[in-house]
């Protein structure tokens, strides 16, 4: 097994899992969230831009190559990214990131209406395993209601709807195009769609507090560039079983150092909920194997 590419694992383990974390000290630091997306994609976007130029990779869209770019950015950045930002605001990081756990279970099974084949019973299990999940990290929320946190975790399971939606159409419409291109573009449409939502909603430009700025610096340089560059990587040199532990990983990694840094509670709901969504993912994963064996 590639050393090369269990390095490039273990940095998109570290990253990927602090990047809830990164985004929740940025809104509570003084960003509003649309215009702390606008920042962060644009930034990537020129970092990216500027690796293109000095590959000399090709930088033309044609207009099927534009409507699946522009569709995935608005679905997987722009809804699902932008309201993980919004409801940070109120929801706590570590709970955020065990709810968007469901992310590959809800792709799964929308996958299988999108092919229009029958769920198999496993992935129908994974998928009632997640919501279960999901509903005890809610159960304090719900004894100790409020409105606003409630509708905030709500929105952040919708934006791990959105998030499976662009994936299942990124990977069924193939682009014969360089990975670098594609997420350059996916930044730069993002970014202006964070621009206008920003516009939208009258949000204030006053300058963040210095941990804030640090936050969307981290959140710029290896969210956007570095965990990506390593998790191509890992793809590429790692089997896919391998390759894909991330999504076991990040969400605990997310829920320990939430509480570690942030203070953010951990009970014994979180614990189950938490224990619940891995066995799910674990579930779609395994049927993914099998059906490719």
């Amino acid at each position: 097994m590639s050393v090369f590419g269990l390095l490039n694992l273990f940095v998109v383990y570290i990253v990927w899992s602090s990047t809830y974390l990164a985004i929740r000290i940025a809104v509570t630091g003084g960003f509003e969230p649309f215009t702390l997306g606008a920042v962060r994609l644009f930034c990537a976007a020129l970092i990216l831009l500027s690796i293109i130029l000095v590959k000399k990779i090709n930088l033309r869209l044609n207009f099927y190559e534009f409507k699946v770019i522009f569709s995935t950015s608005l679905l997987m950045w722009v809804f699902g990214n932008g309201l993980i930002m919004w409801a940070e605001q109120n929801a706590a990081s570590g709970l955020t990131a065990l709810i968007l756990g469901v992310t590959p279970i809800l792709a799964s099974f929308l996958d299988s209406i999108f092919t229009k084949r029958m769920p198999s019973l496993i992935s129908i299990l994974s998928l009632l395993l997640g919501f279960v999940g999901v509903f005890c990290l809610f159960i304090p929320k719900i004894s100790n209601f409020s409105f606003i946190g409630i509708f905030s975790y709500f929105l952040v399971f919708i934006s791990a709807l959105c998030w499976a939606c662009g994936a299942i159409i990124q990977r069924n419409y193939s682009l014969n195009m360089s990975v670098l291109t594609i997420s350059f573009y996916q930044n730069i449409f993002a970014s202006l769609g964070f621009f206008l939502l920003s516009q939208f909603f009258h949000e204030s430009y006053t300058l963040p507090g210095l941990n804030a700025i640090l936050a969307c610096a981290y959140l710029v340089l290896f969210g956007s560039v570095l965990a990506f560059t390593a998790y191509i990587n890992a793809v590429k040199l790692l089997p896919i079983n391998i390759s894909m532990t991330y999504a076991y990983v990040n969400p605990v990694l997310a829920l320990f150092l939430g509480h570690v840094i942030l203070n953010e509670e951990i009970n014994s709901y979180t614990i189950i909920g938490a224990i619940l969504i891995i066995l799910g993912i674990l579930g779609v994963f395994k049927d993914q194997i099998s059906n490719k064996k």
